[in-house]
């Protein structure tokens, strides 16, 4: 709003004052459209319904350059597929531990060209604030830690 006052003096004065005013963002009060929600809420839960669980204790990916890199990888792969091929290669995109999964949830490339578009629009601090969201929302699924097996 500030940069569309009517009086100049009242706007901004440069790119650096406003690139400052962005990284002071208040994330907490901040408003997500609904059009923001909807494309993290496809892709995510998606994600959370194809993940059965986890083998061990989870472990995330929060370096939002490899994640976005390994989401491109995933749609280079499936070019010519409307559905992922193996969810487990999305999955890979954040989760960095063993897990079990569903073959049967339909990720459509769509989904994910869609959330990837809109995540690598996002500043590094939005990147990394849609990140923790998603790892928190795929943290509470269970873990089975499968047993050593007995010698005898």
């Amino acid at each position: 709003m500030k940069m569309k006052e009517k009086r100049p003096e009242n706007r901004y004065e440069s790119f650096v004052a406003i690139r400052e005013a962005i990284g002071k963002h208040d994330f907490l009060n901040m408003q997500v459209s609904k059009d923001d929600r909807e494309i993290y809420q496809n892709f995510t839960n998606l994600v959370y319904r194809t993940i059965s669980t986890y083998m061990e204790a989870p472990k995330f990916n929060t370096n939002p350059t490899t994640f976005a890199a390994r989401l491109e990888k995933v749609l280079t792969t499936n070019l010519f597929e409307t559905v992922v091929q193996k969810n487990a290669d999305v999955i890979k995109g954040i989760v960095e531990c063993s897990f079990r999964y569903d073959n049967h949830v339909d990720i459509q490339c769509e989904t994910v060209r869609r959330f990837l578009d809109w995540f690598k629009s996002s500043t590094m601090k939005s990147q990394m604030l849609i990140l923790n969201n998603f790892i928190t929302k795929i943290s509470d699924i269970s873990i089975n830690e499968s047993e050593e097996e007995l010698p005898f």
